[in-house]
């Protein structure tokens, strides 16, 4: 696997269009290792930055089948010399040159945090709702300091934390923009709103009908 990339200014995998080659990082996000109808076997891999996410084969009798087998591991950032294409079956990678992030990289501008897909909010605006809320909804004062002084401490992993690692929220930012959801102060209904209710085939005398919004 080569290591040695001749000077090329790098730019963006989202950046990329169709048929230009380019230096870029990605963050290796996923491998299968699949067989097609006829029985002849390959590689699913994806490739992705903050905003662009591309997934293509890698044959079992390409020049990378080793490297993908052997050593691209999911989670890790690489620096990739690339044509990109759109084609019939989706965007395509054709890898020239590969390697992982060295420490060098950041003179090139390599900052993981720049190819992990993040939440559409601002994460400080969030971190001060949510300490506002803590603020202002927290009667208990013991549990309000406590609670702010966790969250301040921890300001700048909560900026940037996933809410989990698939699924929900899994994104940079997520866990704020989760605990937000289910933390922001709800309006009272109004007057004139209904609420359904369920009724049970039995209940105990006097217990209150299970509702629902």
């Amino acid at each position: 696997m080569s290591r040695l990339f001749p000077e090329i200014t790098p730019i963006t995998l989202a950046d990329l269009s169709h048929g230009q080659e380019a230096d870029f990082f990605a963050l290796f996000s996923g491998k299968e290792e699949l067989t097609t109808k006829d029985g002849k076997p390959y590689f699913k891999v994806s490739f992705r930055d903050a905003t662009r996410e591309v997934s293509f084969p890698i044959w079992n009798d390409s020049a990378w089948a080793v490297d993908c087998r052997e050593s691209w591991t999911i989670g890790e950032f690489y620096k990739l010399r690339a044509m990109y294409r759109e084609t019939n079956f989706g965007p395509q990678l054709e890898i020239k040159k590969i390697r992982a992030v060295i420490a060098a990289d950041a003179a090139d501008g390599f900052n993981p945090l720049m190819l992990q897909p993040k939440s559409r909010f601002d994460g400080a605006g969030m971190f001060d709702e949510l300490t506002g809320i803590a603020k202002d909804q927290i009667a208990d004062k013991p549990l309000r300091r406590l609670v702010i002084d966790v969250l301040q401490s921890h300001r700048e992993v909560l900026l940037t934390l996933p809410a989990a690692r698939k699924n929900h929220h899994a994104y940079l930012g997520g866990w704020l923009e989760h605990t937000l959801s289910v933390t922001r102060p709800r309006a009272p209904a109004g007057p004139g709103s209904m609420r359904r209710c369920r009724r049970p085939t039995t209940r105990p005398i006097g217990a209150p009908l299970p509702c629902r919004p």
